[in-house]
């Protein structure tokens, strides 16, 4: 069980790592993914927020798959997708758009939070190596 749970966060990481550096290198390819419509200096802002997002994300997952003693990096993931899924539902609170893709993201965004805390768990209750 315990590879299992170290490769569900690995392959989380290596997902998002590879988002984060698809999007560092490309970031139209956030355009049909994520419904961002790109100009003028916002690509360049895309570019350096998003990715550094994703890829911080998948670099703090990632050690906590190699090192599962150091659980608590994971919550660095946990709270940028928590904190990215209560900003969606504060925005559609207030009247933004609720289309597929909105949707799309806020599962993965729970999706994620919920893994990774259960996975932070976990590797929390294991004997100190």
């Amino acid at each position: 069980m315990h590879w299992i749970v170290r490769g569900f966060v690995g392959l989380w990481a290596l997902f998002f790592g590879w988002t984060g550096l698809q999007g560092l290198i490309a970031p139209d390819s956030y355009v049909p993914v994520l419904g961002i419509i790109l100009g003028g200096e916002g690509t360049n802002t895309l570019r350096a927020d998003l990715s550094s997002f994703f890829i911080l994300s998948a670099l703090c997952a990632g050690w906590s798959a190699l090192r599962p003693g150091m659980f608590i990096w994971l919550l660095v993931p946990i709270g940028l997708f928590g904190l990215a899924f209560s900003g969606r539902v504060v925005g559609l609170m207030l009247g933004d758009v609720m289309g597929p893709l909105t949707q799309t993201s806020m599962l993965a965004e729970a999706v994620s939070v919920v893994l990774l805390a259960t996975c932070a768990y976990y590797f929390s209750r294991l004997p100190a190596q």
